[in-house]
């Protein structure tokens, strides 16, 4: 048995930490759950993805959700009468510690990946979806106000091996086992890499492929924040953008109203060492981070939105290109953004934060300073320096971390 641990921190009034009703902010890391894995499936995915107010968990194969569920988010059926569980609180409309979700069972399903939007969730190995689909973000070919409550099948990805998900707030990217990019969801600042097309309301109903991005090679990750994408390609040679760019979050030298089409986007450092290789990407909710190796170290490098001390370096004005952030240290090998924090951490096990603190959000375990925005970087020092840190995630002043005993 491989001892494994899933750490949360930061607001829960919808239950998206998973810690029960009780608590609706938690300004430490606290462990929410044992993720001992069973050495039958050591090799499935251990992922842990969040959406606005819910929050989606696999590993051994298996799916636990918890969260908001008003929008059918967690798949979890209609109701507390008649939900596929029975045990999500009706009233609430909430989850409020995590659940085994029965629908994915490990004998009929292998998970490979999972993604949350703002309301809505995807799973694969088949592709199902689940949640609000206002804007076509399921992908079931129909934009509806009715959200759609237990796991359904997209239609159009019957067959189809899905490899990586990213979902934006109300739009989907998918990336198949060959290399082969679809979109859906809304579109009206390109947010799904098409050409925007004002006659369907700015909606992709449909999974459709990205043209542009035909014949690439190799997706080695994909992250989308409120309106724009990141792509790293060609084991982490590349890394491509797409979509709205009001604060410059595609990292391409402007920022305006007017969408991004698919386009590299230069790496400082990428440039001037042809063995320099991206390891991490995040997107926040108008801002990016990338991490790129560096002589046998890494430099971190942000752009974007300079909003609540988002770019973590005392910024007054929006980053349009990437820029390096000289102020953490040259270790840094996992990067996650939220809307308005930013989580890094380190080969050697520190974990560092900054942006707005609200609720908890960076865990630096001080209620005095929920509201404060941290500018810069600061070390969140807890229990989870006593683990090797696996995996970071963030979202709306939620975070969370998956970590190893390293004492075994």
């Amino acid at each position: 048995m491989i001892k494994k641990y899933l750490y949360c921190w930061g607001v829960s009034y919808s239950g998206q930490l998973g810690l029960g009703s009780a608590i609706t902010s938690q300004y430490q890391p606290k462990k929410l759950k044992d993720l001992t894995i069973n050495a039958d499936y050591r090799h499935y995915p251990k992922q842990i993805k969040t959406g606005s107010y819910h929050t989606l968990l696999t590993y051994n194969s298996q799916l636990y959700v918890w969260g908001d569920h008003k929008q059918g988010q967690l798949g979890l059926g209609g109701g507390s009468s008649n939900s596929l569980v029975g045990r999500y609180d009706d009233h609430h409309h909430s989850q409020f510690t995590p659940v085994l979700h029965p629908f994915f069972d490990r004998s009929k399903f292998e998970i490979k990946s999972i993604g949350c939007g703002g309301y809505h969730s995807i799973d694969t190995y088949e592709t199902y979806a689940f949640g609000r689909n206002n804007e076509g973000q399921l992908g079931i070919g129909s934009a509806q106000f009715t959200s759609i409550l237990e796991p359904t099948l997209i239609p159009d990805l019957t067959g189809v091996q899905i490899k990586h998900i990213s979902c934006g707030p109300n739009y989907t990217v998918l990336v198949t086992n060959d290399n082969i990019v679809y979109s859906f969801g809304m579109n009206d600042f390109g947010q799904c890499g098409q050409k925007v097309d004002s006659a369907t309301g700015g909606r992709v109903t449909k999974p459709t492929v990205i043209k542009e991005l035909s014949g690439i090679n190799g997706v080695d990750k994909v992250t989308s924040g409120w309106g724009h994408t990141l792509m790293v390609t060609n084991n982490g040679d590349s890394l491509i953008t797409w979509g709205s760019n009001f604060h410059g979050q595609c990292g391409v030298g402007t920022k305006g109203k007017d969408p991004i089409t698919v386009q590299q986007v230069k790496l400082i450092n990428g440039n001037s060492n042809n063995n320099s290789k991206i390891i991490d990407i995040s997107c926040g909710s108008a801002a990016s981070i990338a991490v790129v190796n560096d002589n046998g170290g890494s430099n971190t490098l942000i752009w974007g939105s300079c909003g609540d001390g988002k770019l973590g370096g005392n910024q007054t004005e929006d980053l349009k290109s990437p820029t390096p952030m000289d102020n953490l240290p040259n270790t840094i090998n996992k990067v996650a953004f939220g809307t308005d924090h930013c989580l890094a951490s380190t080969t050697d096990n520190r974990l560092f934060g900054w942006g707005f603190g609200q609720h908890g959000a960076l865990g630096v375990g001080s209620t005095r300073d929920q509201l404060k925005v941290y500018k810069t970087p600061i070390e969140i020092k807890s229990e989870l320096n006593n683990y090797a840190i696996d995996d970071i995630e963030s979202s709306i002043d939620t975070s969370f971390a998956i970590v190893s005993d390293i004492s075994i």
